[in-house]
Parts: structure tokens; sequence; C-alpha cells
């Protein structure tokens, strides 16, 4: 029999971990919680209690206040599902499957989205996509340490004080009102900035990006001596805050870098390896001769996937049909993109194990969460940037930072990098997936941030048939080309 302490301390973990979610457990839950709790080991009990919130957070309870018959019912959907089926070790997941996010400046909490998303959105959706983006990451920069020493202002409260001698600092998107006025604008307001003086730290700075900037209110406008993005958080400093729910979608309730089982599976295949290709014409034979001795070199070896990345085609027009046309059959220059029709790829109907994502697409395997995504971003992102590194070889590095301060694929206006407003959540990275995949034209490169690899294997045609190596139990990678020996690829 456990000791009143014991019990008493199980009583206070079950309802702070409820209070996480800002929900509120009824007395006699809590007893019941308690009388399966005491028979599973520490780390156990905080896994089954993360397993029973999520299910009610997929069931949508009534209310904040969780019932008995609420609780008891979602305990048994849970011994349901772990007794009916396993999750499986690699899952591809359709991106308009998973639950749409945002973030509750309420509840402090991060809560699904009801109804269905449209493609046909409202005009209060745009305006809304831009908000959610910019709540995000200012709770997050709120709980950095690096705000310890600093005290952040909204632009409102910027206006409606008297011009000060000491500087202030904000957080907001950029936007560009003429060829030469820029602004910074939060959820309070919207002000002019002068950055003829302002210092850039790290990062690829465009209209529509989230940063952060340091100067002094003078004469209505802001004198910006600093431009810098906002701190980036860990996804364990998330699940630590936010919990350890499922929020990247496929199989399963509990995140799965959460999952011990899921880690030592991955810590045993240490051989397991992905092959990231992109730019992999279908049409050319030089190509089709690549892949086939790639495969070959592969068969015996512990390869998990190949995951091939558009463009599928070497050329984007035909002279006998229309002026263009364009690489994918859909809505080509919006993101998130569905997948490519299966009758494009009839003679692969018979192939096992082959699946069409959509773009940008998700991926689980074991414990690791991946985001792969086939877009021209690094160019775009620099011909619109408002300031550029000092040499070509620093913007790997300044992208990859960018895109995991901004917690975005896209950090772009939507007359620049169009998106589906309702569906603007399916392309956050938050919490950050422990890899992210941007096939773009841009020449290779991998660089890793808060235990996040950013990888662009670039142009597999374009090049001497370059592609990447991902191995998840190291979280390594490596550049390999197909012009070098196959056995070489293979040992």
């Amino acid at each position: 029999m456990p000791i009143d302490s014991d019990v008493e301390k199980l009583r206070k973990q079950v309802r702070k971990a409820f209070q996480m979610r800002a929900l509120t457990i009824s007395k006699e839950a809590v007893e019941y919680a308690v009388q399966i709790l005491v028979e599973l080991g520490g780390e156990e009990q905080i896994r089954w209690t993360n397993k029973v919130i999520a299910m009610l957070l997929k069931q949508k309870a009534s209310g904040p206040v969780i019932s008995f018959s609420e609780f008891k019912s979602a305990v048994t959907e849970c011994v349901s599902n772990s007794s009916s089926k396993q999750e499986s070790l690699i899952h591809v997941i359709d991106l308009f499957t998973v639950p749409r996010l945002r973030y509750d400046e309420q509840r402090k909490a991060l809560v699904v989205v009801d109804g269905q998303a449209s493609t046909i959105g409202q005009s209060s959706d745009a305006k809304n996509l831009y908000r959610e983006r910019l709540k995000l990451v200012v709770q997050r920069a709120l709980r950095s340490s690096a705000f310890e020493h600093y005290q952040l202002c909204s632009i409102e409260a910027l206006l409606g004080a008297p011009e000060k001698a000491s500087s202030s600092v904000l957080i907001g998107m950029l936007t560009q009102r003429s060829p030469s006025v820029y602004e910074i604008e939060d959820l309070t307001g919207v002000i002019e900035v002068d950055l003829k003086e302002a210092t850039f730290h790290k990062g690829l700075f465009t209209d529509g990006c989230i940063m952060m900037l340091e100067g002094r209110y003078v004469g209505g406008v802001f004198q910006v001596s600093a431009v810098g993005l906002a701190p980036i958080e860990s996804a364990k400093i998330t699940r630590n805050f936010f919990g350890v729910t499922n929020w990247f979608g496929g199989e399963g309730t509990i995140a799965c870098g959460s999952q011990i089982r899921l880690r030592t599976l991955c810590e045993r295949n240490d051989k397991t390896r992905f092959i990231l290709m992109s730019d992999v014409w279908l049409d050319d034979s030089r190509i089709l001769n690549a892949i086939h001795e790639l495969i070959f070199a592969f068969t015996d070896s512990q390869l998990l996937a190949f995951v091939m990345c558009g463009n599928f085609c070497s050329q984007v027009g035909t002279t006998d049909a229309y002026d263009r046309i364009y690489d994918d059959p859909s809505l080509n220059s919006v993101l998130p993109r569905p997948p490519l029709p299966f009758q494009l790829f009839e003679l692969m109907r018979d192939v096992p194990n082959c699946s069409f994502a959509s773009n940008p697409c998700r991926i689980q395997y074991t414990n690791h969460e991946i985001v792969i995504m086939r877009h021209d971003l690094v160019e775009k992102m620099c011909r619109n940037s408002i300031h550029m590194p000092s040499t070509t070889a620093d913007i790997p590095e300044h992208f990859c930072y960018t895109i995991a301060s901004v917690g975005h694929l896209s950090p772009l206006p939507l007359h620049i990098s169009p998106v589906i407003w309702q569906m603007d959540s399916y392309l956050t990275l938050y919490p950050l997936p422990d890899l992210v995949v941007i096939a773009d034209k841009f020449e290779h490169f991998h660089y890793q941030l808060e235990n996040t690899m950013f990888v662009n294997p670039g142009s597999f045609a374009r090049t001497d048939l370059n592609f990447y190596v991902y191995y998840p139990a190291s979280r390594t990678v490596e550049v390999c080309s197909a012009d070098q020996k196959a056995t070489e690829v293979a040992e």
C-alpha cells in the first residue's frame, strides 16, 4: 500500500499536468487516476497521464473542467487503442490530415482549431494568418532567458509614452509601405521605422518577416540601432512548457520524440538511413540510370526510404501545347499543395510502400519528426531581403536561422509566397522537428540549430548527381554523389 505522502504527491502531479493544458480535473477523476498511477513507475506515470490528456483534447471535452465520466472514457479509449494496434516505426503523413494549431493567449496553450480548413477563405483569414505567426514567436521570446535583461515593449505603449533617451525593444512583422518607407507592426499597432543606421545581426530580413528591433522613438519614427531575430527554442523546451501531446500528426497521441521505446528502437537500428534527393528528372535517361544504380547499390544495406522531390520534368513547357505548363498539375504556386495524382504514375501502381506525399509533407520515424518541402525558397528570400550577409557562403546559415526563429516554412508576404489562408498553420515548425528538408535548387548545404538539422540536398539533375544521406540514430548527414562508385555509397 502506498503511504499517504506518495498518494498526495500523485494527486498534485495529476492536477499540475492538467493545469499546464488550462484544464481542471474533478476530485473523483483525480482519485481514479491515483488508483491507476500507483501501479506504475515514475516515468510511466508521466507518459500515461499525458496520453490520457491528449485523448481528452482529441475528444474535445465539454469544458475546461474534466468530469469523472469524461476522464474514465478517455482512459478506456487509451487502453483500447494500446491493445488493438501498434504504432508504425515509419509513417508518411499527408499534411492535410494534421491538426490545425493556434496559440490561445488566455489559456497560454496550444489549441486545435475546430472545423475543416477550406481552400477558399475569408478576408479575415489573411489577417489572422499573420497574427497567429506573430503570437507564436512573441510567447516563445518572452520565455527566453535572453529577455531576462530586456523589457519587451509594444507599439501601443511606445506611442502612448513620451519620448525617452533609453532604447526600447520591439517584436513585430516588417512591412514595406513604399519603396523607401518601412514599418513594424505588432498586435497593438504599427509604427514607421528608420533602418539607415541599424546594425543587422544573423538572418535574412524580408518584408513579412517577424524580427526584433532595438532603438529609440524620436519624432514619430522608431530609429533602429539593431535588427535581429527572436531567440530559437528547442523542441525539448517547447514540450516542457506545453506538454508532450502529438501536434505533429500521424499515429499516436504522444509526441514520438517523448517515447523512450521508440528512441531505443532508433538506437538499435543505428545503420538505418534516408536518401534525400531533389530535382529528380524522370524524363532524363541519365537520371533514370543513376537512380537504378543507387537502388541496386542499397539493396543489401539498411536503407529505410528514398525521398525524391521534384521537379520531375527537365522542361517546364512544350512547343506543341500551352506556352507554359507547371511542374505539378495542381495549385503550383500556392502552399501547401496536395499529392500528385497517382494516375500520373501508373507504372508504379504495383510498387509496394510507395507514397505520393503532399508538399510539404511530414514523416514520423521511430522518435524522429521529419518535415520535407520542395520549394525554391533560398533565392526568393535573398531577393527580398533588406540586408544580405557579407559573403555568399554565409547564406545557408542565415537562411536556416531565419526559418528556425520565425518557426515557419515560408516567412514571406503572401504576394511573394502565396499560402492557403486557413492552412497556414500546416507550414509552422513548432515545436522544431528533428529534420527539416527544404529541397531547393540552391547549392546543397546542411546546418544544425537547437538539435534540429536543416538540409538542402540541392539539385540532383543539375549537379554531379549529388544527394544527401541522413542517419537518424546519430542525427548526422552525409553528402554523396551517384557518380561515385555505388559500392562506396552502400558500405
